[in-house]
């Protein structure tokens, strides 16, 4: 079987995505039945952006789980049927199959010893196969475990897979731990066996071995990931603790409980020990039986998860493995050999899957290896002892001279494969000396960001910022103890650690001007060429896809239109903002505010543009978490997007904000560490709110940044359940990324500029209406006043007057704050102390067109010049249009007007089921029939 390149994979749209394999699978389980699928990350990041779980026909979930996929998950469904489309034991309600998981490498494996043939067979990766027997309707459930238990004792299978919501992986897609595999179908009869031919084959299988226990035992709870000869029985207890501590936790501990519990599994789970999949669902399950929240779930366990470190107390010593001697064949010495000679960060990386290949615990692989590099040192310092020890040793073990000059070889390969290392000495070296060898090996792996104080690992396409020190501190002790053989002091140790941080030896690269990074390279804004990514031009950040230069969207312009009612120059404005967050243009100094009730497309438009610039590279927050904690804008650093959600309900400063929006100084204060001074927000900020936002910031600050969009198109529930038909967002949306951002990229920044800074009327009108409803005294200046050029108006005090229980302002009538007080108590508005009114309403005025300034009257007292009270008869301010309709701009040529006419023709004329709507959509020249195009938006 050909394996794929991920690479390959992620450039190609046909690989993974509805194979014939996967189809029929799929068939020979659920006929055409909708099931349960699951994806995860198949990565050890595990990203909470790719746990994805939905019940549903397989020719729908198809397409999502290639998208899925393509950006590394796993994909998987339940074997067997659930009565309500959940994935918990007590959901299932029908047995489907019986399977197996042989999770050893062989690829001679012998199917034909089961004496029942397998309806279905799967090679999941190279050698590792799954087997499964399909039933026919009426299995009972409480045999399920005892049957699958009888299964994995018989044919030495994975003694794990014997819960009942148990997800096995679909073939036609890669399995992506390790080197990408394309699991594929070797065998589907799709034969369903009776109950009556199952009990015969089972009962003909010999019966698991049990142990016998002497004497009277207490009963222990049973070790659900324990073996089958039950020797690691503390990890399934451990298991079983963590789950009820899980569920017993009280309200205002349920998370600290649930993330240091997960903690604790998930380092058996990294150790080998426990079930990753089972492990991750039977958390979920007690998380959610506890009363968590799904996302609250997902972020908890996925933090547990990357702080997890392998455990391995409490296995049984008296293992096979750990005995003073471990017999191995020549093949698997030769593997030893080869794992003796790799650097620390490599044998690091391989050793959990070559103990596993070998049939050993890690720690009994550690030994081999350092035994064999401890005979390669001796060899070194004493080569005629050490190659007539080495003949002794082969000719007793083989009792062969063939074997002996075959000793011999493989001990001149290991040397080879150490010359790079042979000059890598420490010893006695000052710690000046030490610490610029060790930045000499790793250069162009690990660099430290000046600025924020925080160490980065390049990943090969962009510089990924590291949550901790605790692996980059790791791979700098390795190298200690690789230089150093006969060890050094903690002392020493402390001050190379110190002088690697403060010496600069390991500086991040300055970012390369101009370009963007994508996983096939970066892209010169300009030009569009596309030039290789290496350590020196390596960014902190990447879009996780491809650059395509002929990918498109038609799909995404269809649903723009449809959310802005047809207004295409809004369409055209949100085309310059994604560009703008994809290039990092913080120097427009706007943040974008979706304003409009629920159900109308702000928290897809949201997701997608996650989603473009990576979930990585994007973060949440409040307005009250921005502006009281002052922990939180270091959770921006570095940050592509910035989502401000619930911002309706707040009320309060919004300083940080204008901070961040306008380029000023943030600082840069992570929690239990040293302050790592300030920074400048490069990215931008997106705001969402069912109702206008609102704060005390009554200047022209914030207005004059704000680009607010209004999205008033409420979908229906039919077209909600159409939407969900065809897949949602991910495969209707998410799947044009590429050609979202080829859209976006093709606008030149002089073009960004004009339509971030001259916005259409659509959403002018909504600026002054958000603007209207945060100031009161703008509300007021608009109503009540009107521009007088060189008219001097009063500005009066507060003379407060109660006749007959009604309260009046004397002077409303004829100067500027009283009237405002009696305009305010009259509306029902926040009124302002006179001190800062006079300023405000100056600067509201100028802001609005009026030469307004402040002027002192001998005999008055204090007032302006600009502007006056208005008369009954006169008409309200007349606010200035600063209008620039894209359609109408005398900027805009011919050509980029057809252009745009043309993207919104293309997106009307593609072949996508309209429904709902009956926007008339722009005829072409020869009076093509109208296509009514209008996408679901939530």
């Amino acid at each position: 079987m050909k394996q794929l390149n991920l690479l390959t994979c992620l450039t190609e749209d046909t690989v993974t995505t509805n194979t014939p394999e996967a189809q029929e699978f799929l068939r020979a389980l659920y006929g055409e039945s909708p099931a349960v699928f699951q994806s995860y990350d198949d990565s050890q990041q595990k990203r909470k952006e790719l746990v994805w779980q939905k019940c549903m026909a397989a020719n729908n979930a198809l397409p999502i789980l290639g998208q899925l996929n393509a950006q590394g998950a796993g994909c998987f469904v339940t074997i067997n049927k659930s009565g309500n489309g959940k994935r918990r034991e007590q959901d299932i309600d029908e047995i489907n199959a019986l399977f197996v998981d042989h999770d050893v490498a062989d690829d001679r494996r012998c199917f034909d010893r089961y004496g029942l043939a397998p309806s279905i067979i799967v090679e999941s990766s190279p050698g590792r196969h799954h087997c499964y027997w399909l039933a026919e309707p009426g299995f009972p459930l409480e045999r399920f475990r005892s049957a699958q238990e009888k299964l994995i004792a018989a044919f030495g299978a994975d003694d794990k897979i014997k819960d009942l919501p148990r997800v096995m992986r679909i073939p036609g897609f890669l399995h992506l731990k390790g080197e990408p595999f394309l699991s594929r179908l070797l065998q589907c009869t799709g034969k369903r066996y009776s109950l009556s031919e199952i009990d015969t084959w089972l009962e003909s299988l010999p019966e698991p071995k049990t142990k016998k226990k002497r004497g009277r035992q207490k009963e222990r709870p049973r070790a659900a990931a324990a073996g089958a000869d039950g020797r690691d029985r503390y990890a399934g207890v451990a298991l079983q603790s963590a789950l009820e501590a899980i569920r017993n936790a009280v309200e205002g501990e349920r998370n600290d409980s649930l993330n240091r519990q997960a903690h604790g599994v998930f380092g058996l789970v990294k150790a080998g020990r426990l079930d990753e999949i089972a492990t991750w669902e039977q958390l979920r399950t007690a998380a959610s039986d506890c009363g968590l929240e799904d996302g609250e779930v997902e972020t908890t366990l996925s933090s547990a998860w990357a702080g997890a470190e392998a455990r391995y107390e409490g296995q049984n010593k008296g293992n096979p493995d750990d005995a003073a001697t471990t017999e191995l064949s020549p093949e698997d010495e030769e593997k030893v050999e080869r794992l003796s000679s790799l650097d620390p960060v490599n044998y690091d990386r391989q050793r959990r899957e070559a103990a596993s290949a070998l049939g050993i615990r890690p720690q009994t692989l550690d030994r081999l290896v350092r035994e064999k590099r401890n005979a390669l040192r001796e060899k070194r310092k004493y080569p005629s002892h050490s190659s007539h020890h080495s003949q002794q040793i082969n000719n007793k073990k083989n009792n062969n001279s063939s074997n002996t000059s075959q000793d011999d070889n493989d001990h001149s390969h290991s040397s080879q494969g150490n010359d790079e290392w042979d000059d890598f000495n420490l010893a006695g070296k000052h710690e000046s000396q030490a610490a610029q060898r060790i930045a000499e090996k790793l250069n162009g792996r690990y660099a430290r960001d000046a600025e924020a104080l925080t160490w980065h690992q390049f990943t090969g396409a962009h510089w990924q910022p590291l949550r901790n020190n605790r692996a980059f501190e790791a791979e700098v002790v390795s190298l200690m103890y690789r230089g150093c053989p006969d060890g050094f002091s903690s002392k020493w140790a402390g001050g190379v650690q110190t002088l690697l941080v403060k010496s600069g030896f390991l500086c991040l690269p300055s970012p390369p001007g101009g370009k963007v990074p994508f996983q096939n390279g970066l892209i010169d804004i300009q030009t569009k060429n596309l030039e290789p990514i290496h350590p020196e031009n390596a960014l902190t950040w990447v879009i996780p896809y491809d650059y395509n230069e002929r990918a498109e969207c038609p799909r995404l312009l269809s649903w723009l239109e449809s959310c802005v009612d047809g207004d295409i120059d809004t369409v055209e404005l949100l085309r310059a903002w994604v560009n703008a967050l994809i290039t990092g243009r913080s120097d427009l100094q706007r943040f974008l505010h979706f304003l409009g009730p629920a159900g109308t497309g702000k928290s897809t438009f949201i997701r997608l543009a996650e989603a473009i610039v990576g979930p990585m590279n994007a973060t949440t927050t409040t307005l009250k978490d921005l502006e009281g904690n002052r922990f939180e804008t270091a959770a921006v650093y570095g940050k592509r997007l910035v989502v401000i959600t619930d911002s309706d309900k707040y009320g309060g400063a919004v300083n940080v904000l204008k901070a961040m929006t306008g380029e000023d100084p943030l600082r840069l204060e992570r929690k239990h560490q040293q302050q790592a001074g300030s920074f400048i927000y490069g990215g931008q900020v997106l705001i969402a709110s069912n109702e206008m936002l609102g704060s005390t910031d009554y200047t022209s600050g914030l207005e004059r940044r704000r680009v607010t969009v209004e999205f008033n198109r409420r979908v229906t529930p039919e077209e909600r359940e159409e939407w969900a038909r065809m897949g949602g967002e991910v495969a209707v949306l998410h799947a044009e990324i590429p050609g979202i951002i080829r859209w976006a990229l093709e606008l030149s920044r002089e073009e960004v500029t004009r339509r971030m800074n001259n916005l259409p009327d659509r959403t002018l009108a909504a600026n002054l209406e958000a603007a209207r409803f945060n100031s009161p005294l703008l509300d007021w200046l608009l109503e009540s006043v009107v521009p007088a050029p060189g008219h001097w108006a009063k500005i009066g005090h507060k003379k407060e007057v109660i006749e007959a229980g009604i309260k009046y302002y004397t002077g409303a009538d004829e100067e500027l704050y009283p009237n405002y007080l009696r305009w305010c108590q009259r509306n029902g508005r926040e009124q302002v102390a006179l001190r800062r009114f006079s300023a405000l309403a100056i600067e509201a005025a100028k802001a609005h067109g009026a030469q307004a300034r402040k002027a002192e009257h001998r005999r008055s007292g204090n007032g302006t010049y600009g502007i006056r009270l208005r008369r009954e008869d006169e008409e309200p301010w007349p606010v200035k249009d600063t209008s620039a309709n894209v359609m109408d701009d005398k900027k805009t040529n011919v050509q980029e007007k057809q252009s745009i006419m043309n993207d919104v023709k293309n997106a009307n004329l593609f072949s996508f089921r309209s429904y709902t709507s009956n926007t008339q959509q722009p005829q072409s020249d020869e009076n093509e029939d109208d296509v009514q195009v209008d996408m679901v938006v939530f």
